[in-house]
């Protein structure tokens, strides 16, 4: 994965060249990301999806993070993101059911990795039970769904810990997974980039139906 080679940018969003995956987040050079936030708004009370990194990652290992993400390669598109929801959760996603939110700055903090994204952001509103998710095993050790609600307000620091339900995955072996979470157990992005995640969600479902 480190010697895929991405399109570069600056900070205007103006393409700049290339580099591998590696050289860019070793020198914190601006490239292109999909990220899908899947959300059940089936019921009065929305919830939303959060994946568990394996353990063995190299960034990040074990924290909760975006629902399905992952790098866009030179000369993809954001619908060639999708491939990344059918990789890490093994379920099939149709790109025109997702809403796009907005492409969104990134900047994950990590002491040895420079990550600065531009996002494309989508959200896919569906009722998925648990079972029907098969996990990249390597790249991810479980899943879990909190109340959308409790998610904005601990983004915005009006809560310390929410509480979340799911499972981790060990080997093949599933158990129960329901733990309070703080932003701690979150990959730390920056607070301002989950704040706008949480506000551009809350709009799409104030201003949408329940599927």
């Amino acid at each position: 994965m480190d010697t895929e080679t991405l399109a570069i940018y600056n900070q205007a969003k103006q393409k700049v060249g290339t580099a591998t995956r590696k050289t860019a987040h070793e020198k914190g050079l601006w490239h292109e990301t999909f990220h899908c936030w899947i959300v059940d708004d089936s019921q009065t009370e929305p919830y939303i999806y959060l994946q568990r990194r394996s353990a063995h990652k190299k960034d990040f290992p074990s924290l909760f993070d975006i629902t399905a993400a992952g790098h866009l390669l030179e000369g993809e598109t954001a619908e060639d993101g999708i491939r990344e929801v059918k990789e890490e959760l093994g379920i099939d996603i149709p790109f025109a059911d997702l809403d796009f939110l907005g492409q969104f700055r990134c900047m994950p903090k990590h002491r040895d990795i420079y990550d600065y994204e531009f996002a494309f952001t989508y959200v896919y509103r569906q009722h998925i039970p648990f079972e029907q998710f098969r996990l990249q095993e390597e790249e991810v050790a479980g899943m879990v769904r909190v109340p959308f609600s409790a998610f904005y307000q601990l983004c915005f620091g009006t809560v310390k810990a929410i509480e979340s339900d799911g499972f981790v995955e060990e080997g093949k072996i599933r158990r129960p997974y329901c733990e309070r979470m703080t932003l701690n157990d979150l990959v730390p992005h920056q607070q301002r980039f989950l704040q706008l995640v949480a506000i551009s969600i809350d709009q799409l479902l104030k201003n949408e139906k329940p599927r």
